[in-house]
């Protein structure tokens, strides 16, 4: 953003505003990856990252969301059988 303003001008609010879930670091993206896996407005990162990139971004996002949802769910079943197992 700093190297925008010092080659373009002063950055405009409306047309600079940089997202928060983005790939730009190691930490932005494991924020970013466990914002799209727990469901928290992931079109609209899709949406920037397709932006950002090309179309074909989509089928990350989507393929990211599915993989993702299942093994969450798995780990979660898992966790739930072993508790019932220990209950009984």
């Amino acid at each position: 953003l700093e190297g925008n303003e010092q080659v373009d001008g002063p950055c405009n609010p409306e047309v600079c505003e940089v997202s928060r879930a983005h790939f730009d670091s190691l930490l932005w993206a494991f924020v970013t990856v466990f914002q799209i896996l727990s469901g928290e407005n992931w079109n609209a990162v899709m949406y920037d990252g397709m932006r950002s990139t090309t179309f074909w971004a989509c089928f990350y996002f989507v393929a990211l969301v599915i993989v993702g949802q299942c093994i969450i769910l798995n780990l979660f079943l898992a966790i739930l059988m072993t508790k019932f197992e220990e209950s009984r």
